[in-house]
């Protein structure tokens, strides 16, 4: 059996950076993730905490909601009985009837638009705490994906500091901290990723590594069918790295790897076919026609990058570090992390943005692409650790500070980061910001559409469109000099 890592790391990034097997290097690094997971649960906890007593459900979330009010009231999948009775007003004030997400399925009963997987997960929650036990129980994952993404950073041989930094920024900079104190299905698949990621680039591959990385793998399409990119990808990944740890000489690791997916799987499509009268397993969506490839993508791929309303980097600036991570990267020892993250990302991007919601409908900003960002910590921590410089490190806090400050802001604001393609609005954080420092800042921000229409590519969005591309441009190259200079590029 082979031992050595899953990737092969040059000595100049091993030195600083693998932990060493002596107790106080143990100690140490024991100490940095209590330090991050103390950091990252007070700001997550506590968003929840807000949230269920000043905020209310918004969007898909109290439909979500409704799935598991349905199952324990009614025993039952049939959510007409829910809304009919007006149930979910335990949770959310009303009306819900006339906004019924349902979809009809092969004998005409209406059932649930969405995925029952996430309503299953966190039902046991709800039963005991209701909406209060959701929100807790979706910062319970959002914490673990932080935990992950730090066990991962290291892995790949990130020194501790800079996975420390990483980490803490995708707990309190980025979309996972947003959507912690939100009922949407993205954490908890992003929390299967990691997961599943972090076991294919640990040193040692166990059994119940297999079973618990199989198992999530199965659940994903269960959470939402345009995760089952993800399984597949993620699926081939996991018997790849079996066979180059155990070749055919263990048996009962293929097995570990292969039962449960299998499992859940055919359960999956036992579910679709009883219930549906369909093996098709997008036939929930299918039926309300929330399909992909419905519209071109090319606004959409702008969008989820740039709009002011969904976009990753201007809500979420510690992002414009990741083009310089992508082509620090480019070398051989990260190759196969390279091409996963490629094969995850690409395929999903493009299809996400081929949805008429590409912007993730009615959510706060970045919705989507919530699912990649931790996988995408590993580019941020790169950046930074190769650049070792003030300068960069400075840049990134700033930009902490910044989405820090957007949370903070939208938690004052009824709904909170919710929109709907309002576009250049004047109810966002981004407008309050502005407004309290009398600078027009949405003005400097491209923006994709306004109440719903398509305003791009018009001349007023062409000027703020070039300037983040030459912010993001010039921002690469200084990241990949200060690395040169430094004898890491």
């Amino acid at each position: 059996m082979q031992t050595h890592p899953a990737t092969d790391l040059d000595q100049e990034e091993l030195k600083p950076g693998i932990p060493s097997e002596s107790s106080a290097r143990k100690f140490n690094g024991k100490t940095t993730i209590l330090l991050l997971l103390l950091l990252s649960g007070l700001v997550l906890l506590l968003s929840a905490f807000l949230t269920d007593r000043l905020d209310t459900p918004t969007g898909d979330e109290p439909h979500y909601l409704v799935i598991s009010q349905t199952l324990l009231l009614y025993h039952s999948l049939d959510v007409t009985l829910d809304y009919a009775h007006g149930d979910y007003k335990s949770f959310y004030p009303g009306p819900l009837e006339p906004l019924q997400h349902t979809s009809l399925n092969k004998w005409g009963q209406l059932l649930p638009l969405h995925s029952i997987g996430a309503p299953v997960l966190w039902l046991i929650p709800f039963a005991i705490a209701g909406k209060a036990g959701t929100l807790l129980f979706m910062s319970l994952a959002s914490l673990l994906i932080v935990l992950n993404v730090y066990l991962l950073l290291r892995a790949l041989g990130i020194e501790e500091n800079y996975a420390f930094l990483a980490s803490l920024g995708v707990a309190v900079a980025s979309p996972i901290w947003v959507f912690s104190h939100r009922n949407f299905v993205e954490p908890l698949a992003a929390l299967l990723c990691i997961y599943i990621a972090r076991v294919l680039f640990q040193e040692r591959l166990r059994a119940w590594d297999l079973l618990g990385a199989s198992t999530a793998l199965g659940i994903l399409p269960w959470i939402h069918i345009r995760f089952a990119l993800f399984e597949v990808v993620l699926f081939c990944f996991l018997l790849a790295r079996v066979y180059q740890v155990y070749r055919f000489k263990k048996i009962s690791m293929y097995v570990c790897a292969l039962l449960p997916v299998i499992g859940l799987f055919l359960l999956f499509e036992t579910y679709n076919f009883f219930v549906w009268g369909s093996l098709n397993p997008a036939v929930n969506q299918a039926n309300s026609s929330e399909v992909p490839f419905d519209v071109s993508p090319w606004r959409g791929l702008l969008g989820l990058f740039l709009d002011q309303e969904s976009g990753l980097l201007p809500n979420f600036p510690i992002f414009l570090f990741l083009l310089a991570g992508f082509i620090l990267a480019a070398r051989k020892r990260y190759l196969r992390f390279n091409m996963l993250v490629l094969l995850l990302a690409l395929p999903y991007i493009v299809t996400i943005a081929s949805f008429h919601n590409w912007s993730g409908a009615i959510s706060p900003p970045a919705r989507f692409m919530a699912v990649l960002v931790p996988l995408f910590a590993f580019y941020l921590a790169l950046a930074l650790q190769r650049a070792r410089s003030w300068i960069s490190t400075g840049l990134f806090l700033l930009f902490m500070g910044v989405a820090l400050l957007y949370e903070g802001v939208s938690f004052t604001i009824p709904g909170g980061w919710i929109s709907w393609q309002q576009g250049q609005s004047q109810q966002g954080p981004l407008a309050v910001v502005g407004q309290a420092f009398h600078l027009p800042l949405t003005q400097a921000v491209p923006a994709f559409f306004d109440r719903g229409r398509p305003i791009f590519p018009l001349p007023a969005q062409i000027v703020p469109f070039t300037g983040w591309l030459l912010v993001l441009g010039g921002l690469t190259l200084a990241t990949v000099l200060l690395a040169r200079r430094a004898g890491n590029g």
